[in-house]
């Protein structure tokens, strides 16, 4: 079994798309203020639990998936890296054939936020450092410029329950350079919300993975605009702990 201390890829179906047109002239602001302005309304997570044999020390060769410090201190945002595929698609490649060296909590596009794995234990999608403390979820690519702003205001609401719910604060952006550095990684968090990107530059675990920032690019949007509107959501539309009832951390 490989060790999970190391950086995986982030895993997606290999499609091969030709023809796809983005928009490109979408500005930060604009995503953000279209949100609000047209009431884009965030698709609410479902729940689909029970796949992911590898939270459990029993099945996953005696890896201890608690956080540390005992719940998750940051949300990691991530893209499946690939055009094309479906949610579905992904989810079920996810299990059936990377779990054992890479996963995550949760995928998400333009209409469906589907949550696989128990939030209240680790994953692996963002190292050694990003494993221990992170709350992970990944986009799929959409293509248009109204799939995203729906994909965005899912994430952002999401991303914001996620901070009420485990009490991690308003939204804050980890600190990290604009280069591949390797930091110590037995550093605290200085924030509560990252992208791969931020997590591998800041640790050099590795220097290949720049999600969803290059996707995010293609329209125009930052970490630091959706750091906004988490806030947005976290100021507006607060969220009721659901622990007791959605089945997570029930073991």
């Amino acid at each position: 079994m490989k060790n999970r201390t190391n950086i995986f890829k982030i895993f997606g179906m290999v499609v091969v798309l030709f023809g796809i047109s983005v928009s490109s002239s979408v500005s930060a602001n604009a995503v953000n203020d279209y949100i609000s302005k047209n009431n884009i309304q965030p698709a609410s997570e479902t729940l689909s639990l029970g796949r992911i044999y590898n939270q459990d020390p029993k099945k996953n060769g005696g890896f201890n998936m608690d956080f540390s410090g005992g719940k998750p201190r940051m949300v990691i945002i991530h893209d499946v890296g690939v055009d094309g595929g479906s949610i579905n698609g992904s989810i079920d490649y996810m299990v059936g054939r990377t779990q054992d060296s890479a996963f995550v909590h949760s995928f998400v596009d333009d209409s469906r936020l589907i949550t696989i794995a128990d939030k209240s234990k680790k994953s692996w999608g963002s190292g050694a450092w990003g494993n221990q403390y992170g709350i992970q979820i990944e986009q799929m690519r959409v293509t248009t410029s109204a799939a995203f702003y729906r994909e965005i205001a899912t994430l952002a609401k999401w991303t914001a329950d996620q901070l009420i719910t485990y009490g991690m604060g308003e939204p804050k952006l980890i600190s990290s350079p604009n280069t591949p550095q390797k930091n110590n990684l037995s550093q605290s968090p200085d924030g509560n919300l990252a992208s791969h990107k931020m997590i591998a530059y800041k640790y050099n675990q590795t220097t290949n993975h720049v999600d969803p920032d290059e996707y995010w690019s293609r329209f125009g949007y930052d970490m630091s605009q959706f750091r906004d509107l988490v806030s947005y959501y976290y100021s507006n539309f607060g969220s009721l702990d659901y622990l007791a009832t959605s089945g997570e951390g029930q073991r």
